[in-house]
């Protein structure tokens, strides 16, 4: 007899809760939103930083990781659908968008350096919101798998609008990267 897993189908703001918990227990956390995602749940294509974290979901996930002895780097995926939150899952691992953290200024990477004694202090980075991430790699091979992109909130022509301040921050789109960029597009 085969065993099945049912979920139920929640719409709505995807949202990636980000955090870094230090041995200490301390911890810093930022968000991001995710707008457009390749088809079957793969990899996060368009996203912008938001100020999610600000609200009191997000102390509640700190609480209870470290009241569970967690440390290190975490995304916690969260929809909001009709003004609640549903966890979808946790990795407790670098993540896709890392290139987002950097632009944004957020310090994650940063905290775990310190937190392992790679550096002496963590850097004091100012946080920018909107801070748009992109990777047109991933709407490419959907269109060459003929499926089609999946949109959390947003819509095809909000993107269709706003596509070309997404591309001003593709992730492959830079002097040291260009060569992935252009490896994609084949």
């Amino acid at each position: 007899m085969k065993s099945y897993y049912f979920q139920k189908f929640i719409g709505g703001k995807s949202i990636y809760l980000l955090f870094y918990i230090s041995k200490s227990g301390n911890y810093s956390v930022y968000s991001q939103e995710n707008l457009i995602q390749q088809n079957n749940g793969l990899s996060i294509v368009a996203a912008v930083s938001s100020d999610i974290h600000e609200s009191e979901i997000s102390e509640k996930y700190a609480k209870m990781l470290i009241e569970e002895g967690f440390f290190g780097l975490i995304m916690i995926e969260l929809k909001k659908y009709n003004e609640n939150y549903y966890m979808i899952e946790a990795n407790p691992r670098l993540w896709g968008p890392s290139q987002l953290i950097l632009d944004s200024g957020m310090d994650l990477f940063y905290q775990f350096a310190n937190d392992n004694n790679l550096i002496n202090s963590p850097k004091k980075k100012d946080y920018k919101l909107g801070t748009k991430y992109y990777w047109s790699g991933g709407i490419f091979l959907d269109e060459q798998n003929a499926v089609a992109n999946v949109f959390h909130d947003y819509s095809s022509d909000k993107f269709s609008k706003n596509r070309s301040q997404f591309e001003k921050n593709d992730i492959y789109k830079k002097d040291d990267t260009k060569l992935i960029y252009e490896s994609e597009l084949i």
